[in-house]
């Protein structure tokens, strides 16, 4: 009786799938042993609507085995090959990351790479000039106002006298020291602009060396005053737009009691929206000399951080005397007077004269100021780092001769009513300044790596070493979402097994 009904079921599975699994199939799917699973025909006269869902999903189960052995078949081929296809493929993935990285490496410096733009413009803007006398205050004034400063004491030697001069001037506060110095009116005796006499005053500012400050062609001081314009070559008169500016030394204002005295103006030729600073910046001009300055226009442009150059933009930022734009050399001078006047309640003379604030005087002061000396400049230098936009003009030609009587421009200047005597007229110093070049440099710093490059870079990096490329990856993500979209309609699924009942 038992042997009948497992006859029966035998014949039921025998129609089902018409012929059990062969002996070769077992032995080419590696799953000898395994007496549960049964592998379906692919005869299609035997296949109903059950069994063809079978079916496919068992030719799909037959073709993921046959690409996953084909991949790691490698593995099968000895072990000599498996070392050299593992040792090769990490040289190469150990090569790609050592220059990938070593690229990194460079790329987050921020190097710069320096581009010269030359420009051949037929209209500029025509640069700011600053004068100022080297004589800080009028001395004969100041003899009639405090006799007592001129009076020389017994026995008292030139170096006591300069030391005397010194502390009583240091003395001085700032509105003083501005009546002593000298005035526009008695300083600029001639000012002409393409054969146009100025007559209009130059701003001022103040300056601790030099007392007063005179300013043409500024920005920062009337605003209502035109910002004029030069032009770079005139085919008619053969020339460029030029200033011609004359000034009164006034050596007799100088103090003697100390020795010889040297008059000297001291010339600046700067940006317009900006203060110079004529300690550092200006040209010396000797009385009784006509000098002539050819000019060249050069703008530097440089980057911010995070690059190499670390610029600061000033452009919207102003300084305390003028309103001016804010150069390095002002944005040093007043952080270190804030940073003193917040540590020691007090600050330089010389800062305070110039921005305000309350000097130091006593001795525990003075030495507040010596031990806050190096952190104060490690604090502001970093501050102030170089202009991201910077103006300068270069000299391209000079020249200086005596001044001559028979100049024509005694007869412009009406010499006679301006000076008593020839011996005054020693004390007067001229100047030209044009453009001397048609050129305008710009050395503007770029990037030498930009975003683009980078990812051009590793990309190629990548090719190179990988063999992977950008279309690739576009190509395995088609792949895979074709896939995948297949899956959701045809829903594939394991080999479907049928256990065997034990009977």
């Amino acid at each position: 009786m038992k042997n009948k009904v497992r006859s029966d079921q035998y014949n039921k599975r025998k129609v089902l799938h018409c012929n059990k699994r062969s002996q070769s199939m077992s032995q080419k799917f590696g799953i000898n042993g395994n007496t549960d699973v049964v592998y379906y025909t692919a005869d299609p006269r035997c296949i109903n609507s059950e069994g063809l869902d079978h079916f496919l999903n068992y030719q799909f189960s037959v073709t993921k085995a046959k690409s996953r052995n084909y991949k790691f078949r490698f593995l099968k081929d000895g072990w000599l090959k498996t070392v050299l296809r593992v040792g090769g493929f990490l040289c190469i993935l150990i090569g790609f990351l050592y220059q990938s990285c070593s690229f990194l490496k460079l790329y987050l410096k921020f190097p710069t790479t320096m581009e010269l733009n030359v420009a051949n413009e037929a209209v500029i803007d025509f640069p700011a000039i600053t004068v100022c006398n080297s004589n800080p205050v009028r001395y004969q004034e100041w003899c009639k106002k405090n006799p007592f400063v001129c009076i020389r004491k017994p026995n008292e030697t030139l170096e006591d006298i300069r030391k005397r001069l010194e502390y009583l001037y240091d003395k001085l506060s700032r509105e003083r020291r501005i009546q002593l110095g000298i005035r526009f009116e008695d300083f600029v005796i001639h000012a002409e602009y393409e054969e146009e006499i100025i007559k209009e005053k130059f701003d001022w500012y103040y300056d601790y060396e030099f007392t007063n400050c005179y300013t043409f062609n500024a920005i920062w001081g009337d605003h209502n005053r035109p910002l004029r314009k030069a032009f770079l070559f005139n085919p008619v008169t053969g020339t460029s737009s030029e200033l011609t500016l004359c000034v009164n030394i006034d050596v007799n204002n100088y103090s003697n009691l100390t020795g010889s005295v040297v008059g000297r103006v001291m010339m600046t030729i700067h940006a317009n929206d900006i203060v110079p600073n004529p300690t550092y910046d200006a040209a010396s001009l000797e009385a009784g000399k006509f000098y002539s300055y050819g000019i060249q226009k050069v703008t530097t442009e440089l980057l911010e951080r995070p690059y190499q150059t670390k610029c600061r933009n000033y452009e919207k930022e102003k300084e305390v005397r003028t309103g001016a734009k804010m150069s390095q050399k002002n944005c040093l001078l007043e952080c270190f007077k804030a940073e003193t006047q917040k540590t020691c309640g007090c600050t330089y003379r010389r800062l305070s004269l110039m921005y305000g604030g309350t000097p130091c005087e006593h001795d525990s002061q003075y030495h507040c100021l010596t031990v806050i000396d190096d952190q104060v400049f490690s604090t502001c230098n970093p501050q102030c780092p170089m202009a991201c936009r910077k103006i300068e003009f270069k000299y391209v030609a000079t020249d200086s001769e005596p001044l001559r009587e028979e100049s024509a421009i005694y007869e412009k200047m009406q010499i006679d009513k301006i000076f008593q005597s020839r011996e005054e007229m020693k004390n007067m110093a001229c100047l030209r300044i044009h453009y001397g070049s048609t050129e305008t440099r710009t050395m503007a710093y770029k990037p030498k790596y930009a975003f683009i490059e980078l990812f051009s870079l590793l990309g190629g990096y990548s090719g190179l070493w990988l063999g992977f490329s950008l279309f690739k990856c576009y190509e395995f993500l088609l792949t895979k979402f074709t896939e995948l979209k297949s899956r959701k309609k045809v829903a594939p699924g394991k080999v479907k097994k049928i256990k065997k009942k034990k009977y």
